[in-house]
């Protein structure tokens, strides 16, 4: 919007510096600065089109569906309200993932544990005789089993599943503080944007103050072309500030619900 924008308010004053020339107030090289910005202008204009539509072919590749753009997005951006870093945790499926596959090695290290253990084994038999007699032929075996000779297969085995959990746990840990820097960042970054955005739209509205206070003195012949030409480029500027401004908050909000494990949910708010 805002480059289709920038080359329409070009191909005006191009046209204004031609009618100028042509009739003898202004020089045929200012005609000629004009024609070099339109043309400028013009391949802005295709390659950010360009860029567009290869940007909603993607999109409607990953989500399955057409989609459609607006002129001009001018939806008033808002801090969301974050969720404490706990609830973050709770909430994240990486940590979901690695603290389930701890508690598989965990499991596994007790049962290796185990094999080291004594184990005892009670069997029993009882049994009456089909003539009546004092008691019953009862017999109870108690058995202790030891690995004694086990060549250190057991104990290895202990050690390399221990190992696999202090790994995993490790993982965990790491994973934690990843989480929590990426989610600080994240809830910089949308801040921050939030309050650019009026200093952006400032920075908008004094640019175009100045183009049309350098358009007056140029029809006046007080101000040169190359200063009202600079002044569009500058409010251009100013605009696309605005939209990487704004481009970096959807970032990061999809970015936050991303670690919420439901990416899906931020394309409500956007």
């Amino acid at each position: 919007y805002y480059i289709k924008e920038y080359l329409d308010s070009v191909t005006e004053l191009t046209q204004k510096v031609r009618a100028r020339v042509n009739g003898g107030v202004s020089q045929e090289s200012d005609y000629l600065r004009a024609k070099v910005t339109l043309d400028d202008a013009k391949v802005r204009y295709e390659t950010a089109d360009k860029e567009l539509k290869e940007a909603k072919i993607r999109i409607s590749y990953l989500i399955g569906e057409e989609i459609e753009t607006t002129e001009k997005y001018t939806k008033k951006l808002i801090v969301p309200t974050f969720i404490k870093e706990n609830e973050v945790m709770s909430l994240s499926p990486v940590i979901k993932m690695l603290l389930k596959d701890k508690n598989i090695k965990e499991t596994g290290y007790r049962a290796a544990v185990r094999e080291a253990l004594p184990k005892l084994s009670v069997t029993g038999t009882y049994k009456e005789h089909f003539r009546k007699t004092v008691s019953p032929d009862t017999q109870i075996y108690f058995q202790i089993t030891m690995p004694l000779f086990d060549g250190g297969l057991i104990s290895n085995k202990s050690k390399e599943a221990a190992a696999q959990v202090r790994i995993s746990e490790y993982k965990v840990q790491n994973a934690k503080r990843e989480l929590n820097r990426n989610y600080s960042e994240i809830r910089s970054t949308i801040e921050k944007e939030v309050k650019l955005q009026k200093v952006f739209k400032e920075n908008q509205m004094n640019a175009k103050k100045n183009i049309l206070l350098y358009m007056a003195e140029f029809n006046l012949g007080t101000r040169p072309l190359s200063d009202l030409i600079a002044a569009q480029r500058e409010l251009l500027t100013a605009n696309l500030a605005e939209i990487d401004s704004r481009m970096n908050y959807y970032v990061s909000l999809a970015g936050m619900y991303n670690l919420y494990g439901n990416t899906i949910d931020s394309l409500d708010l956007m």
